[in-house]
């Protein structure tokens, strides 16, 4: 199944906002595009930051998959 890639640059992000909804533990972070806003989860953003670790801290590792 091959769904539509989209590729946004720096300049497209708008705002990042990283915060814990009233009554909830546990964080969510809002990505506000120009066309779009996407909310991730903590678990989301977590897997997002081990990969980043993951590749620019290791000498050779150039990709990673969870």
């Amino acid at each position: 199944m091959v769904k539509d890639l989209k590729i946004y640059r720096n300049s497209d992000v708008l705002k990042i906002v990283g915060f814990i909804p009233p009554g909830h533990r546990h964080m969510r972070l809002v990505i506000v595009l120009e066309d779009q806003v996407i909310v991730l989860q903590e678990a989301t953003v977590a897997a997002i930051v081990r990969a980043y670790i993951d590749i620019v801290s290791h000498p050779t590792r150039k990709a990673v998959e969870y």
